[in-house]
């Protein structure tokens, strides 16, 4: 490929271990959550209303959220997983529906969760490079370069103004779920990575930010896979 790549250290990907049962009880409440449906090639976001520990826990899909206009009843009968990042770990379980409302909130009432996976820091590399990227804060769309990638989370640079900089760092929350839309120079061919934001920093004239990927679609993960070939 024409594009050039430079592996670094980095301590980004991550491996399961022995579970922290309680760290559910520990999430605040407004905590972002993933919604995965694979059978209906669902991701949804939404964030975290209310819960009775070792019996349920509810999620409020957001109004902004596309995907959550395609839920029907299909989606009870659907395997789902619930990803959420807390104390830098990022963790997941499956999902059972107990009851949906759709009105005048959608909300999802989940089983509490008896398995619950969680993902630590394995010592792998990234890459550095210059990828166009995209995403949208708010109600705007931001131009970015990401800096650097692997395959679980990449680090991504927005240049800004002294007017707006302020608002849009205080958008960018750690923690946020957010897409990016990363095109390859080489091939042109754009392809869409979720994530939760990781990490921040702030200069004069530009941004910084982490992602670690989660919920990725398969398209999406072929594409990055065969990038970092």
């Amino acid at each position: 490929m024409s594009l050039m790549f430079t592996a670094i250290p980095r301590e980004s990907e991550y491996a399961p271990y022995a579970p922290d049962f309680k760290v559910l009880s520990r999430v605040p409440l407004g905590a972002e959550m993933l919604i995965e449906v694979s059978s209906l090639n669902l991701r949804i976001k939404c964030e975290l209303v209310g819960m009775e520990e070792d019996h349920f826990i509810i999620v409020k899909i957001y109004p902004k959220d596309i995907n959550g206009n395609f839920i029907t009843e299909d989606i009870r009968e659907s395997p789902c997983t619930v990803l959420f990042r807390h104390s830098d770990s990022l963790h997941r379980f499956k999902a059972t529906i107990l009851n949906m409302v759709m009105k005048p909130a959608r909300l999802i009432f989940f089983g509490y969760p008896r398995k619950l996976e969680n993902l630590r820091k394995v010592n792998k590399h990234r890459f550095r490079c210059a990828l166009p990227t995209m995403s949208m804060f708010g109600t705007d769309i931001i131009e970015l370069v990401t800096t650097d990638i692997s395959k679980e989370g990449c680090r991504c640079r927005v240049k800004t103004s002294k007017a707006g900089d302020k608002k849009l760092y205080q958008a960018i929350e750690v923690d946020k779920i957010v897409e990016l839309i990363v095109t390859p120079p080489d091939t042109g061919d754009p392809f869409k990575v979720t994530g939760f934001v990781r990490s921040t920093s702030k200069k004069t004239d530009e941004i910084t930010f982490g992602v670690m990927f989660a919920g990725m679609a398969r398209d999406a993960r072929d594409k990055l896979d065969r990038l970092l070939v």
